[in-house]
């Protein structure tokens, strides 16, 4: 009865809204003590993250009228068995994607001040995180204005042990970096290719050519677009004659109907 009679209590006072007094009555049914979070002044999500916390034993009701999503970090923080603790980050200055890996760092014991700094976006902070669980020295990728795309490239390349100073120059974006990557995992000849001059698009088609030991001067030096390159690249494969179609005049269109044809046995002497 007096479990009602309290419930009834924060009914009655009027103070709460309708999703506000369903967190009361979770905690209730849930026989925590409610008062550690049925405050008028916090939003239902506040309330749901204090009761969330309550329910596994952890006591976050001097942090409840922070932002939700980083009060979200504050409780999975407080719930870690490992005593992490995110007082010191929490000044403002980071958001909460970014207080998760600092969080996901300090549980897995690495030395999260080496990322966590507000420059940092957190897919940033991520790549730094996993180069620092692999014992990488992420000092190579971390202050260089690398995008996080960039630096995962980067971050890949040291585990897979390549020679990543072949493609970390920032005149690279990661989509280039990732073709030269790759073809370095390959150990393919990636100096007919990397190059700033060839879009990702243009390393990919040249790189798929190396993988299958096409004659690649054809699509390299002729200054084609990617669609272009991949028409020449498909007839050496077909074993067409492509020289036929390698005049740059040639869209990269004309030269697919030109492939077809001359795969088909037709003459295409008409459209050149």
């Amino acid at each position: 009865m007096e479990k009602c009679t309290s419930i009834d209590k924060y009914i009655n006072s009027q103070l709460f809204n309708t999703e506000q007094l369903e967190e009361i009555k979770v905690g209730f049914n849930h026989n925590i003590d409610v008062s550690k979070y049925a405050i008028p002044t916090l939003s239902y999500k506040q309330m749901e993250q204090g009761r969330i916390a309550l329910e596994h034993g952890a006591d976050i009701s001097k942090y409840l009228n922070l932002d939700p999503d980083i009060l979200e970090q504050v409780r999975l923080a407080a719930e870690d068995r490992s005593n992490v603790s995110l007082d010191e980050f929490l000044t403002g200055r980071f958001n909460a994607d970014q207080l998760e890996q600092i969080r996901i760092g300090k549980k897995h014991w690495i030395n999260v001040y080496e990322y966590a700094i507000p420059i940092f976006d957190a897919k940033q902070m991520r790549e730094i995180r996993l180069g620092l669980e692999k014992e990488i020295n992420v000092n190579i990728y971390s202050y260089h204005g690398y995008s996080w795309r960039s630096m995962r490239e980067i971050r890949l390349g040291i585990e897979e042990g390549l020679d990543i100073f072949r493609y970390m120059s920032p005149e690279f974006n990661h989509e280039q970096m990732h073709e030269i990557r790759i073809g370095l995992k390959q150990n393919l000849d990636i100096y007919k290719y990397a190059y700033k001059s060839f879009s990702a698009e243009q390393m990919y088609e040249i790189r798929l050519a190396l993988e299958d030991n096409l004659d690649v001067d054809l699509l390299a030096k002729g200054r084609y677009n990617a669609k272009q390159m991949r028409e020449i690249r498909l007839g050496l494969l077909d074993g067409v004659n492509v020289n036929l179609y390698l005049s740059q005049k040639l869209s990269w269109l004309q030269m697919y109907i030109i492939r077809n044809l001359l795969l088909d046995g037709y003459d295409v002497s008409d459209f050149l």
